[in-house]
């Protein structure tokens, strides 16, 4: 797979964030690998449009989960499919990880805007989303019949 697509994708190869309880994450690109990456090539997806996977790991370098970003358009980063451990839920991993998704997008001149994929039935998601700043997309098409909501979180620069 080719590894030039990770640098169209918002943000550095790896970034460094804390949980709110002061550990410090590990937030690494990685080439998308598997079913991921099949589905990429056989949808001929501009580079701009390709994901990178988003390792997440913890202050000692194990895996506690994954997300997938891309840059759906020139000005718009996206986020999706979060996911931490079972064991690993409360702790502040997915707080972080999407401020490390805002961080790396700040660095990228262009990106103005960030979309997330919600489950409509995760309340947890959502209120970690709100206290983070994003807010429902009424303006971008939803796909609530799939039980999937769009959120919207603009960049201050």
């Amino acid at each position: 797979y080719n590894n030039q697509y990770l640098n169209e994708t918002p943000g550095a190869i790896k970034t460094k964030v804390k949980t709110k309880r002061g550990e410090t994450l590990t937030i690494e690109k990685v080439p998308l690998a598997g079913l991921s990456a099949t589905v990429n090539r056989k949808l001929n997806r501009k580079p701009g449009q390709l994901a990178a996977s988003m390792h997440i790991s913890d202050s000692n370098g194990n895996k506690v989960g994954s997300f997938q970003v891309w840059r759906e358009d020139k000005h718009t980063a996206r986020g999706e499919w979060l996911s931490i451990s079972k064991d690993r839920q409360g702790q502040g991993y997915s707080e972080a990880a999407i401020r490390g998704l805002i961080q790396a997008s700040k660095k990228d001149q262009m990106i103005t805007t960030i979309r997330l994929q919600v489950p409509s039935t995760s309340d947890a998601a959502k209120h970690i989303y709100s206290k983070i700043g994003f807010v429902p997309d009424t303006d971008h098409q939803n796909f609530e019949s799939f039980g999937i909501e769009e959120w919207v979180y603009r960049l201050n620069k």
